[in-house]
């Protein structure tokens, strides 16, 4: 395809020894119902046969341009984009992930005339198992969307928009908003997005939210800057710079906000670490900074023990106590989690497995199951008639047949009615022992610390 002379979005793709997921990334940028793109694939010295399948692209579709970065830093990559950037807007996608086919359409129709700085979707996390693109938890940018199909907002007036809307790459921003904002250039690629987040948020005007997925972001790339032992060192770097040089320009909310989303970063971490199962030497100093940003926080009563829930607040104290008793702490509820779905898989056996009930509880165990243990389910059974023949990961919903299934087992997952479940169950002539109840509550770090054990 010829190059675009009226270039309705730049689209950035930051690649370093991407080769086992960019064609499929790439494929679903150039597939867009959107033709008018450029799109910049910033290299940062690649040895894994990535740069080679991008100059197959390159040669093919004239859209793509690969920019060579002789720095391994997500932010000058970004920078490098940013200059060339010719469309109205710019979108970023990481090249290990890939986006709905209408994404950069729908997002360009929706922003088109608003005068608004940025607009964003909704996206869905994903796991590649066996070839199969297994979907599970949605990330909502915005809590309104959850009762709204689209939404205005100043984000500069709010600031719960930095807890919830937490990355870059499911929208489409004006190309002079990034040019002014610009990246901070530090080495890696891991939460350079937390500062550009944060200038965003408190620097534009008006946004728009719009209730579509149009992202599909990978979450089992053990590469991927969220496994990065050094990276609680990145985010105390992200969050000096925050402090030192902005916060104390805004409002006491903005200063709440910012060391709130500080606190669920510091947990998130330690729930990976624990997963990982080593405690991460490589960031203690960034540990001892980040506790002592937080105490300072509390001493200035910026935040206090009702900004959080108990458990998060007893986190947070133990972290500043001794971040090793956290990482302990957060092993030994992974253990137990563990410990609960292996008495799942022991039950299922070599058996075949229906989930009655398909609600959120139904979609998160057959997901686990899948991801974690490579267990297809049969079928999810629901009295709910509106749902007969629709399907969750290609797993169709049924209604409850009165027979029962050779070499089967039966979970529920509809907590809220599991005895009257439990009974039909029986009356259908299913045996007691070939029926278990689903107990433990939806926990999505699961998908990710499992799958590195």
């Amino acid at each position: 395809m010829e190059k675009i002379n009226n270039v309705k979005v730049t689209v950035l793709m930051p690649c370093l020894n991407v080769g086992k997921y960019i064609g499929k990334c790439l494929d679903s940028v150039l597939n867009q119902t959107m033709k008018e793109l450029e799109i910049f694939c910033i290299d940062a010295g690649s040895t894994d046969g990535t740069l080679e399948i991008l100059e197959e692209y390159a040669a093919k579709d004239e859209r793509i341009t690969i920019i060579h970065s002789d720095v391994k830093s997500y932010g000058y990559q970004m920078n490098l984009g940013v200059a060339k950037a010719q469309g109205e807007y710019i979108g970023i996608v990481e090249t290990d992930d890939f986006v709905e086919t209408d994404m950069f359409e729908s997002l360009y129709q929706n922003i088109k005339g608003t005068q608004a700085d940025y607009i964003k979707g909704t996206a869905m996390e994903f796991y590649e198992v066996n070839g199969m693109f297994v979907r599970t938890c949605p990330h909502i940018p915005c809590a309104a969307l959850k009762e709204n199909e689209i939404v205005e907002i100043n984000p500069s007036k709010e600031p719960h928009i930095f807890i919830t809307d937490n990355f870059l790459w499911n929208g489409i921003y004006k190309t002079q908003l990034l040019k002014q904002i610009q990246f901070r250039e530090t080495p890696g690629a891991a939460y350079q997005d937390i500062g550009v987040l944060f200038k965003i948020a408190t620097t534009a005007k008006k946004a728009i939210y719009i209730n579509k997925n149009v992202y599909l972001y990978r979450q089992n790339n053990m590469t991927a800057s969220s496994y990065n032992k050094k990276s609680l060192m990145f985010v105390d770097g992200e969050y000096t710079n925050i402090i030192d040089n902005y916060l104390d320009d805004l409002g006491d909310l903005w200063k709440k906000i910012c060391y709130k989303k500080l606190t669920w970063l510091i947990i998130d971490r330690f729930e990976i670490m624990a997963g990982s199962g080593v405690y991460w030497e490589e960031s203690i100093n960034a540990m001892k900074g980040i506790a002592d940003k937080m105490r300072l926080a509390l001493n200035k009563q910026i935040i206090g023990k009702g900004d959080y829930t108990n458990d998060y607040w007893e986190k947070l104290q133990l972290f500043m106590r001794n971040p090793y008793e956290l990482f302990i702490l957060e092993s030994n509820l992974l253990q137990q989690e563990i410990k609960y779905i292996q008495s799942i898989y022991d039950f299922i056996g070599n058996q075949e497995v229906i989930l009655f009930g398909s609600g959120n509880w139904g979609k998160y165990l057959a997901s686990l199951l899948l991801i974690c243990f490579g267990i297809k389910i049969k079928a999810f059974w629901d009295n709910d008639e509106s749902k007969w023949n629709q399907s969750i990961n290609d797993i169709k919903i049924e209604k409850p047949k009165k027979l029962t299934v050779e070499n089967c087992v039966y979970i529920i997952t509809n907590k809220q009615h599991a005895d009257s479940i439990h009974h039909q169950l029986i009356n259908m002539g299913v045996n007691k022992k070939d029926i278990m109840e689903y107990h433990m509550d939806i926990d999505t770090r699961l998908y990710r610390c499992i799958s590195i054990v």
